[in-house]
């Protein structure tokens, strides 16, 4: 994976609008790993599901049908405790909340930055992740 082709692509979405389905937390996770990943072929079909949904209910419906630490095994990433975020790493929030089940996923983009798609203002920025500390997140990373 190269720093210029993730830089690339968080350039092109950094700013955006947030749209449910399309730049949600589940479809920039799909990007970011195809990008990262480039022999993988998606076998689960994270991809295809685009625009299937177009609201937070819609996506909640979604993400339950979604194994994706499986996914991440599968592409040798692991669970890892670690003292800093790297490039290429995915930090993640598990929702505790049994009503939502909608895990937040947080591509590495640069060293301690990640992307976030943020609903709440509509709109996909990056953060430090330190400003993320509200949230009690996991991290996986890829072996190499």
């Amino acid at each position: 994976m190269g720093q210029n082709i993730i830089d690339a692509w968080a350039k092109g979405l950094i700013g955006k609008s947030f749209v449910w389905g399309h730049t949600d937390c589940h479809q920039l996770l799909y990007q970011f790993v195809k990008i990262t990943n480039p022999t993988w072929t998606d076998p689960h079909g994270l991809g295809r599901l685009a625009g299937t949904y177009s609201n937070k209910l819609e996506a909640i419906r979604v993400a339950r049908q979604l194994k994706i630490p499986e996914w991440f095994a599968e592409l040798d990433y692991t669970c890892k405790s670690v003292n800093k975020i790297e490039t290429g790493d995915i930090a993640v929030v598990k929702n505790t909340d049994s009503r939502i089940t909608y895990d937040m996923y947080w591509p590495v983009i640069y060293n301690n930055t990640v992307m976030v798609a943020d609903p709440t203002d509509d709109m996909i920025k990056q953060r430090h992740i330190h400003e993320m500390s509200l949230y009690d997140f996991q991290v996986y990373r890829r072996n190499q």
